[in-house]
């Protein structure tokens, strides 16, 4: 067997991957993602690939010791397991933390010293799919690491050992580690609605609130992978309309609305309005890291230049990194940034071991609301509302989109250009950027200016430089 896999500096969720002639199993090729596995639960991930990637990761980290957790979706346990014998079968000793958010299993990687945590979760994906979360050797995975992962599977290139399966609970260590951390951290007791989206933290965040000193309204809070109440998606504003009624009916302080894994939040005003990520990091670069003498921050090429501005005026350094969990933390941990910022709404911590955790970013804006003498609506009013366009897609033959990006670069020859995904170019007043998908046949675009008429002008500047793109930027621009 062999396996080819195709590295694009500029194409990030997927790569190629072509396996043949395999006698037992066929790897399924759509499942490997740049930096997880992930796929539909029996038809693409099963038992056999689960085992057969624990195989190689433990393979890849020489039999170590390594924390497993997983979400709440049906086919987890057997999934978990599969992985946990794969592990063990490389010599591994497995740390099985059981059914968790995913912040807790990279809690527990720091709380049990370990240099790797494998998690068996689909995120924010639909209840049908499933996948696999790593990080070995205390790095984010990026796509060569998975790369060297299917390398592993095709040759069957394991290493044979005699490891051990363990199961342990961190659940009052988590809970201890945050009361320690914001314990006597608040000003006064809040009225906290918890949407958990039926997720993970559905039966951890309502319980540690409550136990911080506030009045928890729970909503949508029993676990089920079936994710019968909502979308797991929160970072889709349409999938929060019941919760910002129920804000609104009810009466709070704020409301925290969780992922399928629990690390992204989105926060929710008690106005019922929900604070887009690029808005919620100038928030806390605003009212958490203005002490710091030279404050660094990593954030997403799609995030709004508010947040790039805010840390400026600080005398700060913003540093601008391609989307993707895995590009914003390693940037991170290149740069040892104080907080990174990915658009879909993962907030990162330099002292989560610069990784994310929703609980710990919903506690931390609580305690700002606490000591805080207006309510966070008036809070949030104060940041800049970007005006910037969606991510405009353009679906186009081939041919047309191979050379699309090379040709909106080329368009504007003149101007300041970033090419760290796609390409983005730099007005005085404005930006455009412009990526191909490797998972679809489309392009992608998103604008933002200074002003809506400026907007509307870089718009149409741009459908009239690339006649591909004309009509789509003109009901783009009609819309606004």
């Amino acid at each position: 067997g062999m396996a080819s896999y195709h590295e694009d500096e500029n194409l990030c969720s997927e790569f190629v991957i072509v396996l043949f002639n395999h006698s037992d199993f066929l790897m399924p090729p759509s499942i490997f993602k740049a930096c997880d596995i992930r796929g539909l639960y029996g038809s693409q991930l099963d038992e056999p690939t689960a085992y057969a990637a624990g195989c190689a990761a433990g393979s890849e980290i020489d039999g170590g010791a390594v924390v497993l957790g997983g979400d709440v979706r049906p086919s987890t346990p057997a999934l978990k397991k599969a992985v946990a014998e794969g592990l063990a079968a490389a010599g591994c000793k497995v740390l099985d933390i059981g059914i968790v958010p995913t912040p807790v299993a990279y809690f527990a990687k720091r709380f049990l010293q370990t240099d790797h945590v494998v998690i068996v979760t689909a995120s924010h994906n639909p209840p049908e799919y499933n996948g696999i979360k790593l990080m070995l050797n205390n790095q984010p995975t990026i796509p060569a690491g998975i790369g060297r992962l299917v390398d592993r599977i095709d040759r069957r290139d394991y290493r044979e050992g005699n490891g051990s399966i363990e199961a342990i609970s961190v659940r009052d260590a988590y809970h201890a580690w945050l009361s320690e951390e914001f314990g006597d951290a608040f000003g006064r007791p809040l009225r906290v609605l918890v949407d958990a989206g039926n997720g993970c933290y559905a039966d951890w965040a309502p319980p540690i609130i409550d136990r911080l000193g506030h009045d928890v309204v729970p909503l949508h809070c029993t676990p089920d992978g079936r994710f019968p109440d909502r979308d797991p998606n929160p970072a889709v504003l349409a999938n929060l309309e019941r919760t910002c009624d129920v804000v609104r009916d009810v009466g709070v302080d704020l409301a925290v609305a969780f992922d399928g894994d629990g690390d992204r939040v989105v926060l929710i005003d008690e106005l019922g309005r929900p604070v887009e990520a690029d808005r919620l990091g100038v928030f806390f670069v605003h009212h958490v890291l203005h002490h710091l003498d030279s404050v660094k921050v990593v954030y997403d090429l799609k995030c709004s230049d508010i947040l790039r501005r805010e840390v400026d005026a600080l005398g700060g350094q913003a540093c601008m990194e391609r989307s993707g969990h895995s590009f914003i933390r390693s940037r991170m941990m290149a740069e040892q940034a104080h907080f990174g910022v990915e658009i879909s709404g993962h907030i990162f911590f330099r002292e989560l071991d610069y990784g994310d955790d929703g609980l710990y970013t919903a506690l931390l804006a609580a305690r700002i609301c606490s000591h805080a003498e207006r309510p966070l609506s008036q809070l949030i009013d104060d940041i800049p509302v970007p005006i910037i366009t969606r991510d405009i897609r353009v679906h186009l033959p081939e041919d047309i989109r191979a050379g699309m990006v090379e040709q909106f670069r080329a368009a504007f020859p003149d101007l300041p250009a970033t090419t760290v995904d796609g390409v983005r170019l730099d007005w005085p007043d404005g930006w455009a950027l412009c990526r191909a998908s490797v998972t679809e046949p489309v392009i992608t675009l998103r604008f933002e200016a200074d002003t809506l008429g400026r907007l509307k002008e870089l718009l149409g500047d741009v459908g009239q430089a690339i006649p591909e793109l004309t009509e789509a930027l003109a009901a783009e621009s009609d819309q606004l």
